[in-house]
């Protein structure tokens, strides 16, 4: 995996070329110069899942790099063995020798390990070695679910994807086990409960989909500055529980993306924002009750890109948003609250580069009245 996915999403674009994918856009916030893919699927044909999973088949599952493990109700595989599925012999020597007698551990090869669980699954693990293991996705359906204790195992783990495909937010319970892998450096949690986080030193990417983050965020004495120092790229989309972003995000100075987006009870954004010196990307899309940004943002000097599109509840840009001079796009149809710029967009006129503006027909009115700004280029949608 690429730090800032554009290798990724040239094979997914040259899988879809090839009629094995299809990208599938369900709304379309962005350009792809944004590399902002949130809002794309990737759908494959039953058929062509089925066929990819058999030829994998064709090894010994401790030898295959892409681990495929469906678990329903009490069904395991058969060379699954649990806490709860000691062979007959082994604990007929317990019951005589009164002493425990240790299961040999199941090592596996695979890089990409995929485990999918249904309703009634009781987190019943087997012990298993996956210390070859660099992905980790795990889809699950239940209210409660906890984290394999072979986690901590995982030395080269660099991706945890988690997916709940169940109708409520999943507690998420054994998060600390993460805190031990010193290679993690993305999480993508979807439509879960997000536990108190844990020291997460070299965290660069986190992803929070539909989930409850208000354990992680407001009822934890630590602060994200702390548990994440190194974290480059924050997304936050359709957590509905979100009011303010946490406490210390804006001492991680090595943030470049910021992403909320569909968060409806987001009301204001930390006014210290300025502090995020290395920020690049700032995406407040679709935050309705969003009411107003911090008056003064010129600490943000590397940031290019500025979307607050269909913020319907935004009535002003921050006062000193001229001083972004590295600004390249400015997105802001929708916001229909907005009747005025600040002075300070005037500044604009010294970019050396142009800027693209991205509006309605009324906000685009807003910005004829400055027409010294000769780089300037207007899109209306």
């Amino acid at each position: 995996l690429d730090e800032d996915g554009t290798q990724a999403m040239a094979i997914v674009h040259n899988l879809n070329t090839r009629n094995l994918i299809n990208v599938i856009a369900t709304r379309k916030v962005a350009t792809e110069t944004d590399m902002y893919y949130n809002n794309h699927y990737v759908m494959m044909h039953d058929l062509l899942r089925e066929l990819a999973i058999l030829q994998s088949k064709g090894e010994p599952f401790e030898q295959r790099k892409r681990l495929t493990i469906d678990l329903n109700g009490d069904d395991r595989p058969d060379w699954w063995i649990g806490p709860n599925q000691q062979g007959i012999i082994s604990r007929m020597q317990s019951f005589v020798t009164g002493l425990l007698v240790k299961q040999k551990q199941l090592k596996v090869a695979a890089r990409i390990l995929s485990i999918s669980t249904d309703e009634t699954f009781s987190s019943d693990w087997c012990d298993m070695q996956p210390d070859e293991a660099e992905v980790m996705v795990l889809n699950l359906r239940s209210d409660q679910y906890s984290l394999p204790d072979f986690t901590k195992k995982m030395i080269k783990l660099d991706s945890l994807i988690v997916t709940n495909y169940g109708f409520h937010c999943s507690e998420l319970t054994k998060f600390e086990l993460l805190g031990l892998l010193s290679n993690l450096k993305r999480i993508r949690l979807e439509k879960v409960s997000v536990p108190c986080l844990c020291p997460l030193k070299n965290l660069q990417k986190l992803s929070l989909h539909m989930c409850n983050t208000r354990n992680a965020f407001e009822n934890c004495s630590i602060q994200i500055s702390d548990t994440m120092p190194n974290l480059v790229e924050l997304s936050i989309d359709y957590c509905k529980d979100l009011i303010k972003l946490p406490d210390g995000l804006c001492n991680i100075t090595t943030l470049k993306k910021l992403s909320i987006t569909n968060c409806h009870n987001l009301s204001a954004m930390p006014h210290d924002i300025g502090k995020l010196e290395n920020l690049e990307v700032l995406r407040l899309c679709s935050c309705s009750d969003l009411k107003e940004m911090p008056k003064y943002v010129a600490g943000l000097n590397k940031l290019c890109c500025l979307d607050i599109s269909n913020c319907v509840s935004l009535s002003k840009l921050p006062k000193d948003i001229g001083e972004l001079q590295k600004l390249e796009k400015l997105s802001m149809k929708g916001c229909s609250n907005l009747s005025g710029l600040p002075n300070s967009v005037i500044k604009f006129g010294n970019l050396k580069h142009e800027m693209h503006v991205i509006c309605d027909e009324e906000r685009a009115a807003l910005w004829e009245q400055y027409p010294n700004i000769p780089n300037l280029r207007i899109d209306m949608l």
